[in-house]
């Protein structure tokens, strides 16, 4: 998805009584795709500076599943515009280098679980930088 501030990967907050798998459903379906296979591919941790409402650590969780079918609805009045990419071409694309990081491995590698841990700094409400302060690492899989 790419909005004001450039690609990102869709997100799921966890504001809706939803199970994983109803919330993967519920955004493939509102993006008009139809989705299987849906398995946890990454499970990272962020840290932040200088974001004072948010001193807890926020998980972040990766997915990987299968494409069935549909074709991409654009959202009117989000601001954000939805492209399906193929994944040798959306990982320069990411905005943040931090999900460059994390999503690198998953692409090697979809049958392992990744992790790790990044420290995520804002200054005056901008995104300042990152940094791993946890190496990324398996945590599962084979």
């Amino acid at each position: 998805m790419k909005n004001g501030l450039g690609w990102h990967t869709p997100a799921i907050r966890s504001d809706k009584p939803q199970a994983i798998r109803e919330a993967m459903d519920s955004l493939s379906h509102t993006l008009g795709l139809r989705i299987s296979n849906i398995k946890l591919s990454g499970v990272y941790t962020h840290k932040f500076r200088g974001v004072p409402d948010h001193p807890e650590v926020s998980f972040r969780t990766y997915y990987t599943a299968l494409y069935q079918a549909g074709s991409i609805n654009q959202l009117p009045g989000k601001g954000v515009e939805y492209y399906w990419i193929q994944t040798d071409k959306a990982l320069p694309l990411l905005h943040f280098e931090f999900m460059k990081q994390q999503i690198r491995p998953i692409l090697r590698d979809r049958e392992k679980v990744w992790g790790g841990t990044f420290l995520i700094t804002w200054e005056k409400n901008q995104f300042k930088n990152s940094e791993i302060i946890e190496n990324v690492y398996q945590l599962g899989g084979s």
